[in-house]
């Protein structure tokens, strides 16, 4: 295998070390089409809007939750201690974090279409190890916060017309489904 050149060195991206000192290539998801359409200031205010936009929908259609719920979730997120590891907006020395809204939105994409980490690696242009971690931690608080709040078994004759419901379909005994 032939060496490059110096300049051909000079334009690859920067290496940050990591916790165990090797280097690591530093991903920039602010050069993300996730990060111009929904996090940057500069629409930032057609997402407000309450008339409701373009992007207002194709944000509902990618990630199942309108968009004011999704600064809603971001901002209890930042208000948890567990997660102040991946606050950008909390001080630290070296690389900050990248956007929490980013991170949100990554496992939003995951709970609604099972969207594996590889490909969640390149629509939010974060690491497949950031991603990782943050998902495990962010689905497990997810469900402790809200679980009891959106999931209900059916009871009294909701519980009736689901037994019958699925028997009709030839699942006899069943009441309810989920994705998980």
């Amino acid at each position: 295998p032939q060496k490059r050149s110096g300049a051909a060195n000079q334009h690859r991206r920067p290496r940050y070390p990591n916790k165990h000192g090797s280097s690591a290539r530093r991903r920039h998801p602010e050069k993300t089409q996730w990060f111009y359409d929904f996090v940057s200031q500069e629409n930032k205010a057609s997402m407000l809007d309450p008339a409701g936009s373009v992007l207002q929908d194709e944000f509902y259609h990618k990630f199942r939750v309108p968009y004011d719920m999704f600064l809603e979730l971001v901002a209890e997120t930042r208000r948890d201690p567990r997660f102040a590891y991946a606050d950008e907006s909390t001080p630290r020395r070296g690389p900050q974090p990248h956007p929490l809204e980013l991170k949100v939105m990554a496992a939003l994409r995951r709970v609604a279409l099972g969207v594996s980490l590889d490909g969640l690696v390149d629509m939010a242009g974060l690491s497949k190890a950031t991603l990782h971690r943050f998902i495990s931690d962010w689905e497990q608080w997810f469900v402790e916060r809200y679980y009891d709040k959106w999931v209900k078994l059916p009871e009294g004759s909701e519980l009736h017309e689901a037994v019958e419901l699925f028997r009709r379909v030839g699942l006899p005994g069943c009441v309810s489904s989920m994705d998980v």
